[in-house]
C-alpha cells in the first residue's frame, strides 16, 4: 500500500495484492481465489471513523474492497473524521482473515476532520506517536521536526543552523509537503522579517 495525494478533497491510497514466493515458487491461494477483501482501520484509536469513498474499478460493499489478485495498482478514496482534528496512519488488511495477508502500514499520516464543535472539545489527549521519526533517513530532517514538535516552530536562522547550509535550507523549503506526510502534526509556513518561520499548529 502505497499513500498519495489527497484528491478532491478525500484521502487516498494505492493498494495491490501479490502473492509471496514460496522454496516451491508463487504460493497459490486456497481454492484458487481470485478477489480479495481488503479493509482501512485505524488501530487502537475507536474513536475514529474511516468511510471509503470510492475505489474506481472495483466493488466496495460494506467498507470492504473487492482487489483482483496480482493486478495493477488500485487507488481507494476515503475519509477520517474523529472528535478532534488529527493526523493518523492507516492499515490496509484483510477483513475476512480467509487467506493469510499481511497488512501494511504505509509511513505517511493521513488527516481527520474533527467533527465536535471547537466549544465542546476537551484537551486533547496526547497520542504516542513516537515511531513517526523512524520514518526520515536523514536525521537533520528529523531534528527539524522533533524541534517543531517540541517548541511549537522553527526559524529560518534556526533551520540555517540545523542544516548546516542555505542549500539545505532550500531543498528543505522545496521537499517540505513531503515531510508533512511523515509526521502526526500540522505545520504552517508564516513569512517573518528573518524569513520563513515553521509553526506549529494545535
Amino acid at each position: 500500500a502505497e499513500a498519495k495525494q489527497e484528491l478532491l478533497g478525500f484521502s487516498r491510497v494505492q493498494v495491490r495484492v501479490k502473492p509471496a514466493p514460496s522454496a516451491q515458487g508463487i504460493l497459490s491461494f486456497a481454492g484458487g481465489t481470485k478477489l480479495i477483501n481488503l479493509a482501512l482501520r485505524v488501530r487502537d484509536r475507536p474513536d475514529i471513523t474511516i468511510q471509503i469513498k470510492d475505489a474506481p474499478g472495483a466493488t466496495v460493499n460494506n467498507q470492504q474492497v473487492k482487489v483482483e489478485l496480482d493486478k495493477d495498482w488500485l487507488e481507494i478514496l476515503f475519509d477520517l473524521t474523529g472528535p478532534n482534528d488529527d493526523r493518523v496512519r492507516v492499515e490496509v488488511y484483510h477483513p475476512d482473515a480467509l487467506e493469510d495477508v499481511e497488512p501494511t502500514l504505509p509511513v505517511a499520516y493521513f488527516r481527520v476532520s474533527g467533527s465536535r464543535p471547537v466549544e465542546e472539545t476537551p484537551p486533547a489527549k496526547a497520542t504516542d506517536h513516537a515511531d513517526w521519526q523512524d520514518s526520515f533517513a536523514d536525521l537533520s530532517i528529523r531534528n527539524v521536526f522533533v524541534h517543531i514538535q517540541q517548541h511549537g516552530a522553527i526559524t529560518e536562522p534556526e533551520l540555517n543552523q540545523m542544516l548546516g547550509t542555505s542549500r539545505n535550507v532550500r531543498r528543505f523549503s522545496l521537499a517540505f509537503e513531503n515531510y508533512l506526510k511523515l509526521v502526526p502534526f500540522s505545520v504552517r509556513i508564516e513569512a517573518s522579517t528573518s524569513g520563513k518561520r515553521y509553526v506549529k499548529q494545535n
